[in-house]
């Protein structure tokens, strides 16, 4: 890719190719991969299980494998060989391939497409959660090294990247729902982050795959049977949770419906079978733990011990104790065997402890929540755009059909002495229960609802359709309750946050040009760039996690979130880096003469260190000298207005006097000749009076449908590229003399993030601009109910006369004279 212009979007075959390599080819190399393995584990165990169950099972046995292998540091890169060689041979064991009933297996290609649909129907290969939680950057994270290098930082350069996975470590991170994501993602030759939301929508399918199994014996009609646990395997809260970017939750959620299976088959049998028979539930309870740290005993407790409870009770009652002691001791020591590698440091043991206590700080206590999540949330039905936010509609009224329904399908379940769907429903209450009454932050509690959410649902469908099995009008019921949980689900599909694909996709490329070549200075807050796309590169930001403070010119240090121009930084914080990603904006400057361009694209820019030349001074110009930032300082005040133009013209007496500067040193004066931008503010409009603008940033935030417009006057006829500063979520369309010129929507940006719309022939004068801000559709996060729709600058940026780097003796420094400049340099 030519340095000079911005890189082409990628066609639509490109684009349609990706999506199909993350949503059929990763699934099914997925699919073939925990397929294989639920195989080997049923053949270890000696006893046949149901073909649907394989799947949740050989994904447990994924994570199974991944803690075992990576607890050696220098066996962590043979973790995704060892584990398809395991389902390889799980396969071949296996004999016959069963093939899963027609209806299983659209049941579980329909819930996987539904926790998707946000996602697909963008038409990128995307993430949802994206700025609305940042927790996804680290479980790339934790993945990545997790399968480079276990547990171990002895060989991860200091960098932001590693800071992360030092807190991780601090805080006892359980590791064990995050390999799976990267052994799938290597075996299907797709990155990580493009695998997330296919992975995770794999995992609501499990989901449904366990329920298929768990009301297997009530007795249903499979047509029945399909509509419940269609419905039930997408309760509005987990729906949530997935698409705001979590994994442990629906990992745990399938995870605790396979051990209570498990667990119900263990002790269905007249009388206590072999010790391989007990590998199955070992495996999933040791997995549970790995996923969920030491507070997995609160799932995996109950359940083992109503086995352990269950076969004492008969070994007492029918006098045959010898026969119990002996399985329950092999049950005990595979369990406890299989979870020493996620307990094997200490440090496991304190995960979560600042989460347990309703008297922290507001921050540790809520998260990102905004209140407390409602115990009603676990009625499946919540229509609110955001889980996080109180329901309307219709959600009271149809939490109490849920309710009763629920209570008329426990009873018909308990009467048919059908035990795993009541079991289900109380485990479910007893972990909202047990939050209620410990000391369970809300933060935590959330994550618990979420878990036990498909338990009254389930419950509920079951009694619709029980109901509906002996009267027809019973039909009605079932509609309104999977209309009420489906309804919700839509809702919330319209206001979620989707990761900019385009973006991200060039912090990939640039990731591999610096593999070997860090450590890497990256001038923005954009943890994905450092926890994930930059990581081989050893990244620093300045705003992100770092050992030590980054100082800018004048002494103040960024936290998170803020932005400053890269000549907002002196030489000697940028000097012990080798390489430099810059965001590509004309309203940012370029790196000083100490830097080489090595790569640039539509987003980023990549610069090399040079060895030319010593620098004896570098003088920056444009207005980052008197806004230096704009976001959060450590040792200051936090700043509002963002630094816009880079560009000055210096006299010739400033001229003059650095020409002398460079004499007496000996040395030559280097200077960054171009064009100055033509820039407006984002309140530089007349805008619709509903527009709520921030007068100290002069920022503009689109909250209701409207147009805006503005005059702006360029000076000489040329072609001008035009960028937006801001961030766009339903987006904005643009015209120019009234002529559309483009739209730009699903490129949420951190701060100071810029987009480049098009480039425009315009003639000297004055030209009307106007922009549109659309009505909400059915595109997914077209709600924008976090007014993630703003813009911060518009430039024009002249592309001709081109950017220059030129170099004069001392003595010539007046040829610099009344030009335009973004930075002076010494250099000897």
């Amino acid at each position: 890719m030519s340095p000079g212009a911005p890189s082409a979007q990628r066609s639509s075959l490109d684009v349609l190719l990706d999506l199909l390599h993350a949503w059929i080819l990763y699934v099914a190399v997925l699919g073939l991969l925990v397929y294989g393995l639920g195989l080997l584990v049923e053949k270890a165990s000696g006893r046949r299980l149901p073909g649907v169950l394989l799947l949740p099972l050989g994904l447990l046995t994924l994570i199974f494998v991944a803690t075992v292998v990576t607890v050696v540091p220098s066996f962590a890169p043979a973790t995704t060989p060892i584990a398809a060689l395991l389902a390889l041979l799980g396969l071949a064991l296996g004999g016959r391939l069963r093939r899963p009933p027609l209806g299983a297996s659209l049941l579980l290609a329909a819930v996987l497409l539904v926790y998707g649909a946000p996602v697909i129907l963008s038409g990128q290969a995307t993430f949802a959660g994206y700025i609305r939680l940042d927790d996804t950057a680290s479980w790339l994270t934790l993945s990545d090294q997790l399968l480079a290098h276990g547990r171990s930082l002895a060989d991860v350069p200091d960098s932001s990247f590693r800071q992360l996975l030092a807190v991780s470590e601090s805080l006892g991170y359980p590791p064990g729902a995050f390999p799976p994501l990267g052994i799938s993602s290597k075996l299907s030759g797709i990155d990580a982050a493009w695998a997330f939301a296919p992975y995770v929508s794999f995992c609501g399918a499990m989901v449904a795959a366990a329920l298929w199994v768990l009301v297997d014996s009530l007795g249903l009609t499979r047509r029945v049977r399909w509509v419940v646990v269609f419905a039930a395997a997408q309760p509005a809260l987990l729906f949530g949770y997935v698409q705001w970017g979590g994994i442990k939750e629906i990992t745990i959620a399938f995870g605790l419906i396979v051990l209570l299976l498990l667990a119900l088959q263990a002790i269905g049998g007249e009388r206590p079978g072999g010790w391989r028979s007990w590998i199955p539930l070992a495996v999933a309870s040791g997995s549970m733990l790995s996923v969920a740290g030491t507070g997995g005993v609160a799932f995996v407790g109950p359940v083992l011990a109503g086995v352990g409870l269950t076969w004492i009770f008969r070994a007492w009652r029918h006098r045959w104790i010898r026969e119990v002691i002996r399985p329950m001791a092999v049950l005990a020591g595979l369990t406890v065997l299989v979870a020493v590698p996620t307990v094997i440091e200490l440090g496991t043991l304190s995960f979560g402890k600042e989460y347990l206590t309703k008297s922290s700080d507001y921050a540790t206590r809520f998260g990102n929540l905004r209140g407390a999540v409602r115990g009603w949330q676990l009625g499946g039905v919540w229509f609110s755009r955001d889980f996080r936010d109180p329901a309307g509609g219709p959600t009271g009224v149809l939490l109490v059909v849920v309710a009763l329904s629920a209570i008329g399908g426990l009873v018909v379940a308990v009467r048919r002495r059908v035990s795993g769907m009541p079991v289900y429903v109380a485990l479910g209450l007893l972990g909202a229960v047990a939050g209620v009454v410990s000391t369970a932050s809300p933060w935590l509690m959330g994550k618990t609802l979420a878990i036990a959410s498909p338990a009254v649902p389930l419950a509920a469908l079951c009694g619709a359709a029980f109901l509906a099995m002996r009267w027809r009008a019973g039909w009605i019921v079932v509609l309104v309750l999977v209309g009420g949980i489906v309804g919700s689900n839509v809702s919330q599909y319209t206001d979620v946050t989707l990761a900019p694909r385009d973006r991200f996709e060039e912090l990939q490329h640039i990731g591999q040009l610096v593999k070997g070549h860090g450590p890497t200075f990256d001038n923005e807050y954009e943890v994905y760039a450092t926890r994930h796309f930059l990581r081989d590169g050893a990244p620093i930001q300045p705003a992100e996690l770092r050992t030590a403070p980054l100082p800018l010119s004048d002494g103040r240090f960024l936290i998170k979130s803020a932005s400053a121009d890269i000549d907002g930084f002196p030489p000697s914080t940028l000097a012990p880096y080798n390489a430099l990603v810059v965001q590509r904006t004309p309203t940012m400057s370029v790196p000083s003469s100490q830097w080489k361009l090595a790569w640039q694209g539509r987003f980023y820019a990549l610069y090399f260190r040079t060895n030319v030349g010593t620098l004896i001074k570098h003088v920056p110009l444009g207005d980052s000298r008197t806004l230096p930032y704009c976001g959060n300082s450590q040792n200051s005040t936090p700043l509002a207005l963002c630094s816009v133009q880079p560009i000055q013209t210096p006299t010739c007496r400033v001229i003059d006097r650095l020409g002398k500067q460079a004499a007496a040193a000996g040395a030559s004066l280097v200077a960054q000749v171009r064009p100055a931008p033509v820039v407006l503010r984002g309140d530089d409009w007349l805008w619709p009076g509903a527009w709520p603008h921030d007068a100290n940033a002069h920022t503009l935030t689109m909250t209701t449908p409207g147009t805006a417009t503005t005059t702006l006057a360029v000076a000489a006829t040329s072609t001008y590229e035009l960028w937006l500063g801001g961030t766009f979520d339903r987006g904005l369309s643009f015209t120019v003399d009234g002529k559309p010129v483009g739209t730009v929507r699903d490129e949420l940006a951190s701060i100071g993030g810029a987009v480049h719309l098009t480039d425009l022939r315009l003639t000297a004068g004055n030209h009307k601009f106007t922009m549109t801000y659309p009505k909400a559709g059915l595109r997914p996060g077209s709600y924008d109910g976090e007014r993630l729709t703003q813009l911060w600058s518009l430039a024009l940026q002249p592309t001709t006369p081109a950017p220059q780097r030129l170099t004069v003796p001392a003595a010539a420094a007046s040829t610099l004279c009344n030009q335009p400049l973004d930075w002076i340099d010494i250099v000897r």
